[in-house]
């Protein structure tokens, strides 16, 4: 199996990707690799704003994907990230508290739908979190 990964891992090679969205283009690098069933990675790694809550806690595996691009559409949804705080500790604070706001414009004009995949990609829990499969299938 091979996983796109919002993450670093020890075997991975670096790509460019470009997403079309409304016209303009997003440039970002991800990384594939192979990950060993059950690994788990212990290195605090990323751009804060897009850590998952296990990242901080150190001890987190290929679900963090699934947060990572929740991140991504939140931010293509509203035009800011979802724990938007000043101080990098502020920010993780915030992922570990985990509340996510929908009451302020945009929000209110965006879909039910497309909230409830938001809420499910930002899970706290990455038990409870949408998996790549779930999503496939919905």
């Amino acid at each position: 199996m091979v996983y796109g990964c919002l993450y670093c891992a020890k075997s991975y090679q670096k790509t460019l990707a470009t997403l079309n969205f409304a016209g303009r283009a997003l440039l970002f690098f991800f990384s594939l690799f192979t990950p060993i069933i059950g690994e788990r990675f212990s290195e605090i790694v990323g751009s804060p704003y897009y850590m998952a809550p296990e990242v901080l806690k150190r001890n987190y595996g290929p679900e963090i994907d699934i947060w990572s691009a929740g991140v991504i559409l939140y931010i293509l949804l509203c035009g800011v990230p979802p724990f938007w705080v000043e101080t990098e500790q502020g920010v993780a604070q915030a992922i570990l508290r985990g509340v996510i706001d929908f009451k302020w414009e945009p929000w209110p004009s965006i879909s039910g739908s497309a909230k409830n995949l938001v809420r499910l990609m930002l899970e706290p829990d990455p038990k409870l979190r949408l998996t790549a499969k779930q999503g496939s299938l919905s």
